[in-house]
Protein backbone atom coordinates (compact mmCIF):
# COMPACT_ATOMS: atom_id res chain seq x y z
CA UNK A 1 0.00 0.00 0.00
CA UNK A 2 1.42 3.39 -0.94
CA UNK A 3 1.90 6.26 1.01
CA UNK A 4 -0.92 8.51 -0.42
CA UNK A 5 -3.39 5.48 0.74
CA UNK A 6 -2.20 5.10 3.71
CA UNK A 7 -2.97 8.99 4.14
CA UNK A 8 -6.16 8.54 2.90
CA UNK A 9 -6.75 5.88 5.22
CA UNK A 10 -5.41 8.05 8.14
CA UNK A 11 -7.88 10.86 7.20
CA UNK A 12 -10.89 8.56 7.19
CA UNK A 13 -9.96 7.04 10.61
CA UNK A 14 -9.83 10.30 12.31
CA UNK A 15 -13.05 11.57 10.53
CA UNK A 16 -14.76 9.02 11.85
CA UNK A 17 -13.10 9.64 15.58
CA UNK A 18 -14.18 12.93 15.77
CA UNK A 19 -18.28 11.96 13.97
CA UNK A 20 -18.56 9.40 17.15
CA UNK A 21 -17.51 11.55 19.64
CA UNK A 22 -16.77 11.07 22.95
CA UNK A 23 -18.33 12.13 26.25
CA UNK A 24 -17.13 15.41 27.42
CA UNK A 25 -16.89 15.98 31.15
CA UNK A 26 -14.94 17.96 33.36
CA UNK A 27 -12.06 15.67 34.72
CA UNK A 28 -9.29 16.88 32.57
CA UNK A 29 -9.17 19.81 34.76
CA UNK A 30 -7.70 17.97 36.89
CA UNK A 31 -5.49 15.38 34.41
CA UNK A 32 -3.74 17.02 31.16
CA UNK A 33 -6.24 19.86 31.20
CA UNK A 34 -5.20 22.37 28.24
CA UNK A 35 -2.46 19.51 26.62
CA UNK A 36 -4.44 20.02 23.30
CA UNK A 37 -3.58 23.67 23.03
CA UNK A 38 0.12 23.13 22.94
CA UNK A 39 -0.51 22.05 19.51
CA UNK A 40 -1.17 23.72 16.49
CA UNK A 41 -3.87 22.68 13.89
CA UNK A 42 -3.87 23.14 10.21
CA UNK A 43 -0.24 23.13 9.64
CA UNK A 44 2.28 20.33 8.08
CA UNK A 45 2.75 17.21 9.78
CA UNK A 46 5.69 15.86 10.75
CA UNK A 47 6.25 13.95 7.57
CA UNK A 48 5.81 16.86 5.57
CA UNK A 49 2.45 15.85 4.48
CA UNK A 50 -0.80 17.74 4.08
CA UNK A 51 -2.45 17.63 6.77
CA UNK A 52 -6.18 19.25 5.39
CA UNK A 53 -9.47 17.77 6.84
CA UNK A 54 -7.92 15.39 9.45
CA UNK A 55 -5.57 17.35 11.40
CA UNK A 56 -7.43 21.00 10.45
CA UNK A 57 -9.82 20.24 13.43
CA UNK A 58 -6.86 18.40 15.87
CA UNK A 59 -7.20 20.44 18.52
CA UNK A 60 -10.63 19.97 19.36
CA UNK A 61 -10.35 16.08 18.62
CA UNK A 62 -7.24 16.52 20.93
CA UNK A 63 -9.67 18.08 23.87
CA UNK A 64 -12.29 15.33 23.27
CA UNK A 65 -9.85 12.58 23.93
CA UNK A 66 -7.95 14.09 26.68
CA UNK A 67 -10.96 14.65 28.30
CA UNK A 68 -12.49 11.64 28.22
CA UNK A 69 -8.98 9.51 28.42
CA UNK A 70 -8.61 11.20 32.10
CA UNK A 71 -12.37 10.33 33.00
CA UNK A 72 -11.07 7.17 32.59
CA UNK A 73 -8.30 7.21 34.94
CA UNK A 74 -10.20 8.86 37.26
CA UNK A 75 -13.18 6.95 37.23
CA UNK A 76 -10.67 3.83 37.91
CA UNK A 77 -9.00 5.66 40.86
CA UNK A 78 -12.23 5.66 42.93
CA UNK A 79 -13.11 2.61 42.04
CA UNK A 80 -9.57 2.12 43.88
CA UNK A 81 -10.98 3.54 47.21
CA UNK A 82 -14.40 1.51 46.97
CA UNK A 83 -11.98 -1.54 46.31
CA UNK A 84 -9.68 -1.14 49.64
CA UNK A 85 -12.58 -0.58 51.74
CA UNK A 86 -13.92 -3.78 51.02
CA UNK A 87 -10.38 -4.74 52.06
CA UNK A 88 -10.81 -2.89 55.29
CA UNK A 89 -14.07 -3.87 55.92
CA UNK A 90 -13.07 -7.87 55.48
CA UNK A 91 -11.43 -7.50 58.56
CA UNK A 92 -15.11 -6.89 60.38
CA UNK A 93 -17.64 -8.54 58.26
CA UNK A 94 -15.90 -11.51 56.09
CA UNK A 95 -14.52 -10.78 52.55
CA UNK A 96 -17.36 -10.27 49.73
CA UNK A 97 -15.74 -11.66 46.75
CA UNK A 98 -18.73 -11.01 44.24
CA UNK A 99 -18.80 -6.82 45.69
CA UNK A 100 -14.70 -7.12 45.11
CA UNK A 101 -14.68 -8.69 41.85
CA UNK A 102 -17.19 -5.94 40.50
CA UNK A 103 -15.27 -3.45 41.44
CA UNK A 104 -12.25 -4.79 39.86
CA UNK A 105 -14.04 -5.62 36.72
CA UNK A 106 -15.25 -1.87 36.49
CA UNK A 107 -11.67 -0.71 36.80
CA UNK A 108 -10.81 -2.94 34.73
CA UNK A 109 -12.80 -1.88 31.81
CA UNK A 110 -12.09 1.75 32.50
CA UNK A 111 -8.46 1.13 32.64
CA UNK A 112 -9.15 -0.55 29.18
CA UNK A 113 -10.52 2.31 27.42
CA UNK A 114 -8.20 4.59 29.06
CA UNK A 115 -5.01 3.22 27.86
CA UNK A 116 -6.90 2.98 24.18
CA UNK A 117 -7.77 6.51 24.51
CA UNK A 118 -4.08 7.46 25.45
CA UNK A 119 -2.78 5.86 22.46
CA UNK A 120 -5.22 7.23 20.19
CA UNK A 121 -4.58 11.00 21.84
CA UNK A 122 0.01 9.95 21.21
CA UNK A 123 -0.93 8.88 17.90
CA UNK A 124 -2.77 12.35 16.72
CA UNK A 125 -0.12 14.41 18.65
CA UNK A 126 2.92 12.86 16.33
CA UNK A 127 1.46 13.74 13.58
CA UNK A 128 0.52 17.26 14.80
CA UNK A 129 3.41 20.19 15.10
CA UNK A 130 3.76 21.77 18.28
CA UNK A 131 2.67 25.12 18.78
CA UNK A 132 6.23 27.07 19.37
CA UNK A 133 4.93 30.02 21.23
CA UNK A 134 3.51 27.91 24.48
CA UNK A 135 6.52 25.02 24.28
CA UNK A 136 8.89 28.15 24.66
CA UNK A 137 7.24 29.26 27.92
CA UNK A 138 7.20 25.79 29.03
CA UNK A 139 10.95 25.90 28.16
CA UNK A 140 11.91 29.02 30.71
CA UNK A 141 9.24 28.52 33.16
CA UNK A 142 10.43 28.48 37.14
CA UNK A 143 9.90 25.30 37.78
CA UNK A 144 11.33 24.92 41.15
CA UNK A 145 9.81 27.95 42.19
CA UNK A 146 6.48 26.93 41.79
CA UNK A 147 6.75 23.41 42.89
CA UNK A 148 8.11 25.19 46.66
CA UNK A 149 5.25 27.64 46.10
CA UNK A 150 2.47 25.21 45.44
CA UNK A 151 3.76 22.10 47.79
CA UNK A 152 4.07 20.07 45.62
CA UNK A 153 5.91 16.08 46.04
CA UNK A 154 9.40 16.74 44.89
CA UNK A 155 9.45 12.88 43.31
CA UNK A 156 6.60 12.93 41.31
CA UNK A 157 6.92 16.89 39.54
CA UNK A 158 10.26 16.44 39.11
CA UNK A 159 8.97 13.63 36.64
CA UNK A 160 6.80 16.07 35.02
CA UNK A 161 9.09 19.42 35.07
CA UNK A 162 11.64 16.60 33.39
CA UNK A 163 9.74 16.48 30.06
CA UNK A 164 8.05 19.93 30.56
CA UNK A 165 11.13 21.71 30.80
CA UNK A 166 12.51 20.39 27.62
CA UNK A 167 9.06 21.15 25.93
CA UNK A 168 8.36 17.60 25.33
CA UNK A 169 4.66 17.63 26.10
CA UNK A 170 4.13 14.14 23.57
CA UNK A 171 6.54 12.61 26.63
CA UNK A 172 3.90 13.12 29.19
CA UNK A 173 1.34 11.70 27.31
CA UNK A 174 3.17 8.76 26.44
CA UNK A 175 4.24 8.57 30.20
CA UNK A 176 0.65 8.51 30.75
CA UNK A 177 -0.12 5.56 28.46
CA UNK A 178 2.59 3.79 29.84
CA UNK A 179 1.48 4.20 33.16
CA UNK A 180 -1.78 2.81 32.28
CA UNK A 181 -0.19 -0.35 31.24
CA UNK A 182 1.49 -0.53 34.59
CA UNK A 183 -1.33 -0.23 36.61
CA UNK A 184 -3.55 -2.61 34.49
CA UNK A 185 -0.77 -5.45 34.76
CA UNK A 186 -0.97 -5.12 38.42
CA UNK A 187 -5.12 -5.05 38.19
CA UNK A 188 -4.75 -8.40 35.98
CA UNK A 189 -2.85 -9.73 39.30
CA UNK A 190 -5.32 -8.87 41.61
CA UNK A 191 -7.98 -10.05 39.16
CA UNK A 192 -6.36 -13.63 39.37
CA UNK A 193 -6.25 -13.34 43.51
CA UNK A 194 -10.09 -12.43 43.68
CA UNK A 195 -11.20 -15.18 40.98
CA UNK A 196 -9.38 -17.21 43.47
CA UNK A 197 -11.50 -16.54 46.53
CA UNK A 198 -8.58 -15.02 48.09
CA UNK A 199 -7.77 -11.96 49.68
CA UNK A 200 -5.22 -9.75 48.17
CA UNK A 201 -1.75 -9.75 49.84
CA UNK A 202 -1.75 -6.09 51.90
CA UNK A 203 1.56 -4.89 50.33
CA UNK A 204 -0.15 -5.72 46.21
CA UNK A 205 -2.64 -3.10 47.53
CA UNK A 206 -0.25 -0.62 48.46
CA UNK A 207 2.04 -0.74 45.73
CA UNK A 208 -1.04 -0.30 43.14
CA UNK A 209 -2.52 2.25 45.39
CA UNK A 210 0.61 4.22 45.00
CA UNK A 211 1.23 3.61 41.54
CA UNK A 212 -2.18 4.86 40.78
CA UNK A 213 -1.63 7.77 43.48
CA UNK A 214 1.33 8.90 41.56
CA UNK A 215 0.08 8.41 38.30
CA UNK A 216 -3.21 10.88 38.79
CA UNK A 217 -0.35 13.67 40.68
CA UNK A 218 1.68 13.26 37.52
CA UNK A 219 -1.39 14.60 35.24
CA UNK A 220 -2.51 16.81 37.73
CA UNK A 221 1.23 18.57 38.09
CA UNK A 222 0.77 18.82 34.51
CA UNK A 223 -2.53 20.29 34.33
CA UNK A 224 -1.16 22.95 36.72
CA UNK A 225 2.03 23.95 35.21
CA UNK A 226 -0.14 24.51 31.69
CA UNK A 227 -2.11 26.50 34.10
CA UNK A 228 0.40 28.86 35.19
CA UNK A 229 1.40 29.62 31.73
CA UNK A 230 -1.57 30.99 30.61
CA UNK A 231 -3.72 32.26 28.69
CA UNK A 232 -2.46 29.99 25.91
CA UNK A 233 -2.64 31.32 22.96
Amino acid sequence: MNKKNNVLIVRLILCILLLSGLSINSFSCFFGNRGECLFEPGCEAIDGSSTDLYITESSGILKMYIVDGAGYVLNTYSGMGALLKQVEMSEMDGPDYCKMREILYGMIEDMERARYTYYIINYIMQITPYKESVIDRLKSFDYDGFRKKAGLMPLVFDRVKGYLSRGDVRGVFAGIHKDTGTILDQLYALKKTLEADKLPDITSAWKLNQTFTESVLFGQYFSQVLYQISPVS
